[in-house]
């Protein structure tokens, strides 16, 4: 793509950021953990479409807001710990008499702020400052085009379908998602893309979250859990299915083909 500038983009991404942090902070005042997490990936997922002139702002950027989402973490996996359990009834009957108390009597424990509210006010106003006019579209469309190259390495990796790697598989479809989001509004034709990935992040987001509630329950009461086990894991195959065949529709494409269409879809 030839060095051209759209000054509707290039800020409209610098904005995004910066109301990424604010809305970060101010979820975090209210105690509303879910949406501060979201927002923190959010700002990781748009700092890392960054022209080199904005590496160091960038990576403080991801960085805090890494730090920010580990930190809300155990409030919200409590949360979904129980949510999780409740959806495996259908699948293993009697789970939820099983566990549903003792989840509620091993609840999340108080965790200090990973960042202070001034951190964030202060990464806010540094991208506020920016004057990103003349921001090329072309550092954009390569900056997604890499997380969607590195999102097929990690597709290949999670084949054996580990924890870990579909973690980092589900990392690349989130940070997708939410630049193709930002592009999308400035190119229509780009919502199928949105789309996949949203398709592939909610389905891997159900794997792990089963993952996340075995390894918690096998931990509190292994006995318990191994009544059980058999029941979670063939429901745990199931999701992981789905959940593969949304993330190969995702990153389907050559990294090259995918990086043509983003560019064809904002001329």
């Amino acid at each position: 793509m030839a060095a051209m500038t759209d000054p509707s983009l290039s800020e409209h991404w610098r904005d995004a950021i910066v109301a990424a942090l604010e809305n970060l902070e101010a979820a975090r005042e209210r105690g509303a953990s879910h949406e501060a997490r979201k927002s923190a990936k959010r700002a990781r997922a748009l700092a890392r479409l960054a022209p080199a002139s904005l590496h160091a702002l960038a990576r403080s950027t991801q960085h805090a807001a890494s730090a920010a989402r580990r930190a809300l973490g155990e409030t919200r996996d409590a949360e979904v710990r129980r949510q999780t359990l409740a959806a495996l009834e259908p699948h293993a009957p009697g789970a939820g008499a099983a566990f549903a108390a003792m989840l509620e009597r091993n609840g999340p424990q108080a965790s200090a702020p990973s960042q202070s509210a001034s951190a964030f006010e202060a990464l806010a106003a540094e991208w506020r400052a920016i004057d990103a006019s003349g921001i090329a579209v072309s550092d954009l469309v390569e900056a997604t085009q890499k997380v969607y190259r590195r999102g097929r390495k990690r597709l290949k990796q999670a084949a054996d379908g580990e924890t870990d790697d579909l973690h980092r598989l589900r990392r690349s479809a989130v940070d997708l998602q939410y630049q193709v989001f930002l592009l999308a509004a400035h190119a229509p034709k780009l919502g199928d893309i949105y789309a996949a990935a949203k398709s592939a992040r909610d389905a891997l987001g159900e794997v792990n979250d089963i993952d996340v509630l075995m390894v918690h329950l096998d931990a509190l009461a292994p006995q318990r859990y191994e009544a059980f086990a058999k029941p979670f894991r063939r429901r745990r195959k199931d999701l992981l299915k789905r959940a593969m065949k949304a993330a190969e529709r995702l990153f389907a494409e050559k990294p090259s083909a995918f990086g043509a269409r983003i560019e064809k879809g904002l001329r």
